[in-house]
Order: structure tokens, then sequence, then C-alpha cells
């Protein structure tokens, strides 16, 4: 099959979930024999058109920048870049695959299908929009052959604002379990300077939908407890300034280290979160982060210890036998926890029911999904 996939943006260097699982999708498409063709917006002066493991990468040149307006419609309409490939190559699609939280974003996936009508058109919905207008543009999505969401609340809410439930496919989110694995915690705190410290790790995003302030402000009313706090992103300054200087302020400097790792020099984020003695991840909600987070199933299958928010969306696969749940919004509640695990109050077994649940998510189990529905 020759299957095109419709993204925002598709950055390789980037370690976002998104851009990760997109990478692991088409590589494992083209395992199978399938040509593949991805389709976004250039960021950061990409190149307009690569090859990659296999599948090739179109990009339109971006507008962002110089107008707002016009970088919106171009979220919208890949139609050029499309028209042009099927031109050049002779063959149009037959699988139309469109990615994006906002059911707004539909309008890309229809708008490609009228340069390749026959294809099967796909939409993945992986999280909840910040956009919540966007909602009223479900209806939309019963122009698609199958939308696919990773649980039964988003799959309730898109059906709320109009989608049929006869759409709807359940795919769950995936990780790679054989970069995150468990690792000797001990040889790589040796490694990376902190040989018998007690190590609490956030990685990701520095965002307030990843619920930061909470966590530092948790960590500042348990500040004498023994313990060393890493925060591994690739984000920006513009995103990580804010926070140093709330921890500045806070004088927490000496307890709290950030790690930059630039979005085209990321290394080894998976050693760690298997070095971590417990990873923290204090959603206070899952506003613009996938139902199912990656950094939760990565720590899972690391053998490291989580603490998360208890929200909804997560426990709708998971329980207390596999994470430690705290309370949204509550940094006092979230210092209970940590301080809980710091003094050892915690069951082995938890890790490795945890792991044992990380493993059904690998994406050779996920994958699989996919491609039964584009076949089917």
């Amino acid at each position: 099959m020759k299957i095109e996939l419709l993204v925002q943006g598709f950055r390789t260097f980037a370690p976002e979930a998104s851009n990760i699982t997109l990478q692991i999708l088409a590589e494992e498409l083209v395992k199978e024999g399938h040509e593949v063709v991805i389709f976004g917006n250039q960021i950061l002066k990409q190149p307009l058109t690569e090859k990659i493991c296999g599948y090739r990468v179109i990009r339109q040149k971006s507008e962002y920048y110089g107008s707002k307006i016009k970088g919106i419609l171009q979220l919208l309409n890949y139609s050029k870049l499309i028209k042009r490939e099927i031109k050049e190559s002779g063959k149009e699609f037959d699988v139309i695959h469109n990615f994006g939280a906002s059911p707004l974003l539909a309008i890309r996936g229809i708008r490609a299908k009228m340069q390749s009508k026959h294809a099967k058109l796909i939409q993945t919905i992986k999280a909840n929009t910040k956009y919540g207008f966007s909602y009223l543009f479900s209806p939309l999505l019963n122009l698609f052959d199958v939308v696919t969401v990773p649980n039964n609340m988003l799959k309730r809410k898109l059906m709320k604002f109009g989608l049929s439930e006869k759409k709807i496919t359940v795919v769950p989110s995936y990780i790679d379990t054989n970069k995150f694995k468990p690792m000797d915690k001990n040889k790589l705190k040796s490694k990376y300077g902190l040989k018998n410290k007690k190590i609490l790790i956030y990685y990701g995003h520095m965002s307030e939908f990843k619920g930061i302030s909470y966590l530092i402000d948790a960590i500042e009313l348990i500040k004498d407890e023994e313990f060393t706090v890493l925060f591994v992103t690739g984000s920006g300054e513009n995103y990580i300034a804010p926070y140093e200087k709330i921890i500045k302020d806070k004088k927490l400097g000496n307890k709290i280290k950030i790690i930059k790792t630039p979005v085209k020099k990321t290394k080894n984020i998976e050693e760690y979160v298997a070095m971590a003695d417990f990873v923290v991840l204090p959603y206070p909600d899952l506003t613009s982060t996938e139902a199912q987070p990656s950094c939760i199933l990565e720590s899972m299958a690391s053998k490291t210890l989580v603490i998360t928010s208890d929200l909804p969306e997560l426990r709708e696969f998971l329980t207390n036998k596999e994470v430690i749940f705290a309370k949204p919004r509550n940094a006092e509640d979230l210092a209970g926890k940590i301080k809980s695990v710091l003094n050892g109050k915690i069951k082995k077994t938890m890790i490795e029911i945890a792991y044992r649940k990380a493993k059904q998510f690998d994406y050779r189990k996920v994958i699989e999904k996919y491609i039964e529905v584009y076949k089917k």
C-alpha cells in the first residue's frame, strides 16, 4: 500500500512523543513493505524533502512566523504538496492517515482525499485539544472511514459532539520497550556522578500543562529530605527560563538541576529514566498531553517507580497496583507521596506489576492494530 501520514510538523531530532511514535510507525510500515510519505509543515529550517529509513518526508515552507492566519490555514491544507507528489510518482495513495488532537484538523485529511478519491481515510486523536471550541467540528470526522482514539473517555467526548460510535476504534499508545528497559541503576548513577543519591526525575516539556509548578512547590515542602531532583527536558530557553527563576527565588538551586537536552542533541534520555529511583509526572489534567502518556509507560518499562496525578483518563489503564497516584493540583499531597517513597514505604511488587503492564504497550503489538485498520 501507498500510505500518506499527515501531521502538523515532523522533526526527526525532537524528543516529543508525537515525533518519536510517528517515526516508529513509519519505519514499521516500511518493514512491512509499504510505501510511506509523511507530509507536514517546515519547522526550524528543516529540509523541504528528505528520505529517512526508507520513508519520505515532504514539508511545506511554513509562513507561521510571518503571518499567524496563514500558518493556521497551512495546517489545514497540504493539497499542493500532495498533488505534486502524486503527479511525480504517477500513483495515488491507498491510505490517508491524519494525526491531530483538534477535530478541526479533520479538514486537512478531507482535502487530502480529494487527491486520492479511493483512499481509506483515517484520523487519529491521542489527546484532548487545548482549543475546546474545535470539538464543534467533530461531525466532520464522520467523513472518515475510521477514527482511532486511545481510550473510552475520548471516545465518549467525540460522540457527545456528534461523531458516530461506529466510526471509532480504540487503539492504545505505544512505546519502544527495546529502548526503554531496565538497566543497572547504580552503574548509571556512577556514570552521571550521582553515586549513592536518591534520584527523582521529571522529564518532558517544561510547561504548566505538565504541572511543573506543583512539583517545584512540593519539593520546597520537603527540601530537607535527602534526594536529588533532575528535570530533563528538550524545551527551548523561553520555556525553561521562567522555571529557572522560580527555582532560584525559592532557593532550590542545590536541590533541583535542569538537564537541558537541545532538540538536535537529545542524548540518553532512556538512561536517565532507568537511573531514577522514581519519576514524577504531576499533570494538572491531560490537556495537550496524550491520554496514555508515553513518559508513564516508558518509566514503567524501565522498572522505575511512577508518581502521577489521579486523573480519570489515567485510571482507565492504570491502578494503584502499578503507580502511586497523587491529587492533581495539590503540592501538599504530592509532597507526601514523594516523602513516602523516600522513606521506603513502597512495595517492590508494584514495580514488577507496572513493568508487565508496560510490555503490553510495545509498538510491535500496537502497530499491528493500525495495519488491521488500514486493511479492513
